[in-house]
């Protein structure tokens, strides 16, 4: 249902883009009543630009306003910034855009239809990243943001990396969201979707200039791949938990009765998700590691909670803890007491397998301990990295053996003469 109070403006978050920025804001004004520049720090002349896009940029009644902050805080400290100021002035909806000219401003419209129609969603662009001129780090960084938002999330998106966005002001300034870096932008999905806001994508234009020099990025490979690593790590640990609290309910609506039908149909669907090769390679790397760990009878009912929380496949999990099967259970455990005994001692243990037995098991339970953990885990992500290479050579073989177009076309004409 569309919202007939929404009232949105822009948040362009800017840190030295004195090239791009006046055009960016320029272009954005023409959509919105207001556009919000929040300049976080810079030192290159962005604020004179932004100031000259505020003086003269604006067409009648419409107006582009700039918050300058002395020192660098980071993307998401300066929107959250320009998404309080919006609040302030009462609007309901901000648009937010990257300050580089990558995002076509003639996409707000369409964004901003998406979310009168679901005014509590975030509306996230879905950019086409198959062009020639897109940077292989940030195609890659795409998928691994896509991979962990469906774990956290169940939502399955696909561009979760998208600065181009909308979000509902109140709801989102209402999320327990610890980052402030380029990390915020991946948290606010995952803590949107547990609140309950609901992600809406759309399809829009993006422009990446064939000379790399001419784009302006200030994302820090390393650095800023470290705080997102660490901010998904954190979530998806959290959604191991047991089903609570994952942030404000910010729309509560009284859940349907749930029918014998519904459950086995939500079963199915469990075990037949996570089938592409990543899934598959996370899902059976931690059947591995599980598996291999001492925690006996717990490797199935363990196994099968955490990939039914991150919607992994269930039965590929489940296979994987059969590295423990009784028949390898013995020498697994001979196994990891020497690899516990080398990484506390550095030396191989003096115990061949003819003399292993119970009680000399017992005898070094220390190092089995630290054994069985520390190779559980070399299993684990052996085992997750040999299915994704089979899965990869599975897909190529595939698709080099699919028919072309032309030829597929040629033999239909055939058939019908």
């Amino acid at each position: 249902m569309t919202d007939p109070t929404m009232r949105a403006c822009a948040v362009i978050p800017v840190f030295e883009n004195a090239a791009t920025i006046d055009a960016v804001a320029r272009a954005a004004v023409q959509y919105v009543d207001l556009v919000i520049v929040v300049d976080d720090g810079s030192r290159d002349g962005t604020h004179v630009a932004a100031l000259v896009a505020s003086a003269v940029g604006a067409p009648a009644g419409r107006r582009i306003e700039l918050i300058t902050l002395r020192t660098n805080h980071g993307k998401g400290a300066a929107l959250v910034v320009g998404l309080r100021r919006a609040a302030e002035l009462g609007f309901s909806h901000a648009v937010t855009l990257d300050a580089d000219g990558q995002h076509r401003a003639s996409d707000i419209p369409k964004l901003l239809a998406a979310s009168a129609g679901h005014p509590r969603a975030i509306v996230v662009g879905a950019r086409d990243m198959d062009g020639d001129h897109v940077p292989d780090p940030a195609r890659v960084g795409r998928r691994v943001a896509n991979f962990w938002t469906h774990r956290s999330t169940g939502l399955d998106l696909p561009d979760t990396t998208c600065g181009f966005r909308v979000y509902p002001v109140a709801e989102v300034l209402g999320l327990p969201i610890r980052t402030r870096h380029y990390d915020y932008e991946g948290e606010v999905l995952v803590r949107g979707a547990w609140a309950g806001l609901g992600l809406v994508s759309v399809p829009i234009d993006v422009w990446y200039p064939a000379d790399r020099a001419k784009r302006v990025s200030h994302y820090r490979l390393w650095a800023d791949s470290a705080r997102i690593t660490v901010m998904f790590v954190r979530v998806a640990l959290r959604r191991l938990l047991p089903e609570g609290r994952t942030g404000p309910a910010i729309h509560v609506v009284e859940p349907p009765p749930v029918r014998l039908a519904d459950k086995l149909r939500r079963m199915r669907d469990l075990l037949a998700s996570g089938t592409r090769s990543n899934e598959l390679a996370l899902a059976i790397g931690i059947g591995a590691f599980v598996g291999a760990t001492p925690l006996w009878g717990l490797h199935a009912p363990l196994t099968l909670y955490i990939a039914a929380r991150w919607r992994l496949n269930l039965v590929a999990s489940f296979l994987a803890t059969n590295v423990s099967f009784p028949a390898f259970a013995p020498a697994l455990v001979f196994a990891e007491i020497q690899f516990g005994h080398l990484l506390r001692t550095h030396e191989w243990l003096g115990l061949s397998r003819d003399e292993f037995t119970m009680s000399s098991a017992w005898s070094h339970l220390a190092d089995y301990v630290v054994g069985s953990f520390a190779l559980a885990a070399l299993l684990g992500v052996a085992a997750g990295l040999v299915t994704l290479k089979v899965g990869s050579m599975l897909s190529r073989r595939a698709v080099s053996e699919r028919p072309s177009p032309a030829s597929a076309g040629a033999g239909a004409g055939a058939g019908a003469t």
